[in-house]
């Protein structure tokens, strides 16, 4: 801005604070010459930040102070000199203020004495007062874990307790609701153990917030059931009634409908192995033809839980005895080739046959190669 322009600024902003409701013409006509000589003056305060940035820059810290104080000092009786200027217009008090409002004196000068303050009396009073009169002192809590600690002992916190509000009566009742207590879990587990009483047990349920009306109903939630993967290993070994292994499972949370399909599965899945080892040697007796197909699903019957178990050995079975049969054939053809048959006399007519017995041609000229050599050919 210019300094013709500043004075323009100025000007008004004097003008218009003159009190009273003097029109402007009449307040020019009045001023005169006084008007013109603050203007000046007021212009030059206007750079009265600038400057001061200015020094400060070029100066050590340690000289900062002395400056911004002088520029202070200064400034104060220029402030002095124009409200005395002003009382000439009528308006010394709005002129000072004026000028005030361009140079921020007053906060200049408030932060000058708050920081003076701060960095030197305010910390030594702080660090006397907390010397002094130390007012920091453990309340009633942690005066309890000072004491679970082994900092203190009962008496002092007590002590603590009185100076925290609480009175004498009350610290004991403090201490027993802060005192730790086993939880409903180890404090079964306690007295499954024999190491409290029952009493004591139903003791540290209250702690936990259990009505007494729930003491007996708790120590019997408390035990422990088998889980299905238990029932599964107990009935390995010891045959469970299917009552038992109903209500087990109910109390686990299963339907009555998964409670209908798993009875059946936890009495039975002990034997699979068993039953799977008769299952193979009724097989193997088929398979080498000690019994009929009719007899051995006969057997098979009773020992498989639906007919796609049913199915499928006596589809294994099939299989084994059409294998046993194949197997023993060309055993005879082996034989017949060994001993000379003289229908057997080439690799070809070897091949023909065990064609003819359902042996995949390139396995059957493999095995025809094979016995010629070992049992018909004769060396030149």
């Amino acid at each position: 801005m210019s300094a013709n322009r500043k004075s323009q600024v100025s000007l008004y902003s004097i003008v218009s604070a003159q009190a009273g409701g003097v029109s402007d013409a009449i307040l020019r006509a009045t001023a005169g010459q006084k008007l013109e000589d603050a203007k000046g003056r007021l212009d030059v305060m206007l750079d009265w930040f600038d400057e001061l940035c200015e020094g400060a820059q070029t100066m050590k810290l340690v000289n900062v102070k002395d400056l911004v104080r002088d520029w202070l000092i200064d400034d104060g009786k220029t402030l002095l000199d124009a409200w005395k200027a002003g009382l000439g217009l009528q308006m010394g008090t709005a002129f000072m203020g004026l000028e005030e409002s361009y140079t921020g004196y007053p906060q200049v000068l408030g932060i000058y004495n708050i920081t003076k303050i701060n960095q030197s009396l305010r910390p030594l009073l702080e660090r006397y007062w907390n010397t002094a009169y130390p007012n920091n002192v453990p309340n009633s809590q942690l005066a309890f874990e000072l004491l679970m600690h082994g900092q203190i002992d009962k008496a002092t916190f007590n002590k603590h307790c009185l100076e925290d509000g609480w009175s004498s009566s009350w610290a004991s009742k403090l201490y027993e609701v802060w005192n730790r207590n086993p939880d409903e879990y180890l404090a079964f587990s306690m007295f499954k153990r024999k190491l409290i009483t029952e009493a004591k047990m139903y003791q540290c349920f209250r702690a936990k917030g259990y009505d007494a009306s729930y003491d007996k109903v708790l120590y019997e939630a408390l035990h422990r059931i088998p889980t299905l993967r238990e029932l599964l290993t107990i009935s390995d070994y010891v045959p469970l009634p299917d009552l038992y292994i109903a209500e087990v499972l109910r109390q686990n949370g299963y339907t009555e409908t998964t409670v209908n399909y798993l009875v059946p599965a936890v009495r039975l899945r002990p034997l699979r192995e068993e039953v799977r080892s008769v299952i193979g040697r009724y097989l193997w007796q088929y398979q080498i033809g000690r019994l009929s197909r009719d007899d051995l699903k006969k057997a098979l019957t009773p020992l498989c839980q639906n007919p796609k178990e049913l199915e499928l050995n006596m589809l294994w079975g099939d299989l084994r005895y059409a294998d046993e049969l194949l197997d023993e054939e060309i055993e005879i053809l082996e034989a017949r080739v060994e001993y000379g048959d003289p229908t057997m006399q080439t690799q070809e007519d070897i091949f023909t046959e065990l064609v003819l017995l359902g042996i995949a041609e390139e396995k059957a000229n493999l095995m025809a190669e094979l016995w010629y050599y070992k049992y018909v050919y004769v060396p030149p």
